[in-house]
């Protein structure tokens, strides 16, 4: 008899606890996590930050009517609520990571739930926050392989739709919780699945990245109190798996979590380097190596062939508002070609009324290349036509960050420096970078909350 995907997943925690994880795994799991925080503090900077902190439990003292009161930026509140602000801000920019089955941001959702469960159990270590990373990861990978891209194309965001299980799952790798607990946890945030594409370009999609956190560290808690929930949730007739998926799901695809790793896997995360849709990397990065081709000679015709999946990401032709810019595959490919670099201010009020940039995108066409139509990891090619008619040419098919593309030490702490002094000094910002680039340590996961909320 083929185990449950949930009872499967849940011994993989177990086992997790007494075996490890290889070191490889646990410095990429590093490399996610800083760069989280970086994202956290960059979009702390954001109206979305003030907007969203108001319907939370506020407190100024970790102590009063709140219940296991967690440190934030700006003071204390729930656990549930910690999850949902720094998830919601870690997404803001979308700057933040990506795993390709899950077509999904893990970090963003995984790291302010398991920085918020050090709450009720401060005695964690950031060992311990890394193996709940990494297990957070492994079930993203692997239910994502399986609902998409059918998922995505239905008009599902894959964020909130994967993410409380995801988070559940990770935070139950994080405080050892019991099998049968962890079961329960899986099927309650199951429950809590949902969100829609139609929001890209606006503040409800990293909205989602909060409420998928939130839901997953609620499912725990639940499940650490007795809450139960049905052990097939998942692969049920009425289940996860038949409601977002479409049709039936062959068991043995999660049968065996962990083989392989998918972390490990060159799917499993990419760090962006350009703070924009994911879709949009591989086009920003041909455009940037254009414009050094192009050396300030007039540019007459650009022509964009990428596949059908970066056309349904990027859904802003002509972008009104910083948000939409992301959303944007004319604007990101302008961007590049008449700066040279996409960075944080380029999403600003007046990087979209850039005359260079608006008159660029004025001579983009997009087309869809029958080669790339069905391509998931959204490469590009990009064709520039001078004004005395010299064709330049650039193809990329996989974007920076993934684990073969691997961003070097010097842009990670180049990404999070910018990141962060979008809301810290300069020695907030090279303390926080320190402190979780040692994470794989004895350091407790309180402790780093505590210095994030400052």
């Amino acid at each position: 008899m083929i185990e449950s995907p949930a009872s499967a997943f849940a011994r993989l925690a177990v086992r997790a606890r007494t075996g490890g994880f290889p070191d490889e795994a646990r410095s990429l799991a590093v490399d996610g996590i800083t760069d989280c925080i970086g994202c956290l503090f960059a979009g702390a900077a954001q109206p979305v930050a003030q907007k969203i902190a108001t319907i939370i439990a506020r407190g100024d003292e970790p102590h009063g009517s709140l219940v296991a009161p967690c440190p934030v930026i700006g003071g204390y509140t729930t656990p549930a609520d910690a999850a949902l602000f720094g998830a919601t801000l870690a997404h803001a920019l979308d700057y933040d990571d990506v795993n390709y089955p899950g077509l999904t941001h893990p970090s963003t959702i995984i790291v302010p739930a398991l920085l918020a469960a050090s709450s009720f159990a401060p005695h964690l270590t950031g060992r311990n926050m890394i193996t709940g990373y990494i297990c957070g990861v492994e079930l993203l990978g692997k239910i994502g392989a399986v609902l998409n891209p059918q998922l995505f194309e239905r008009g599902w965001h894959p964020t909130p739709t994967l993410g409380p299980p995801t988070v559940a799952f990770a935070v139950a790798g994080l405080l050892g919780l019991p099998q049968a607990q962890t079961v329960n946890a899986l099927g309650i945030a199951v429950s809590a699945s949902a969100g829609l594409r139609a929001n890209f370009g606006t503040m409800t999609k990293p909205l989602h990245a909060g409420q998928a956190s939130r839901a997953g560290l609620v499912a725990v808690i639940l499940a650490r109190e007795g809450f139960t929930a049905s052990p097939d949730a998942i692969e049920h007739a009425f289940g996860y798996f038949s409601l977002f998926g479409s049709g039936p799901v062959d068991p043995v695809a999660l049968a065996s979590p962990g083989c392989p790793l998918e972390i490990l896997t060159d799917r499993g995360l990419e760090i962006k380097p350009y703070p924009a849709c994911a879709a949009g990397q591989p086009a920003i990065e041909a455009a940037i190596e254009l414009h050094a081709m192009v050396n300030g000679r007039h540019i007459d015709h650009i022509v964009v062939r990428t596949g059908e999946p970066t056309m349904l990401a990027m859904i802003h032709d002509r972008p009104a508002d910083p948000l939409q810019g992301k959303f944007s595959l004319p604007f990101c490919v302008a961007a590049g070609l008449a700066r040279g670099d996409v960075r944080i201010d380029t999403f600003s009020d007046s990087g979209i009324a850039d005359p260079a940039i608006v008159s660029l995108i004025d001579r983009i066409t997009v087309e869809v290349d029958d080669a790339r139509r069905l391509d998931y990891y959204f490469g590009v090619d990009i064709t520039v036509i001078l004004s005395d008619g010299k064709r330049l040419h650039r193809q990329v098919p996989r974007a920076r960050g993934t684990v073969a593309r691997r961003l070097p030490d010097e842009d990670l702490h180049r990404k999070f420096r910018d990141c962060a002094l979008q809301s810290v000094d300069e020695e907030r910002a090279t303390e926080l970078f320190v402190a979780f680039r040692a994470l794989d340590s004895t350091v407790e996961v309180a402790r780093l909350a505590a210095l994030v909320a400052g």
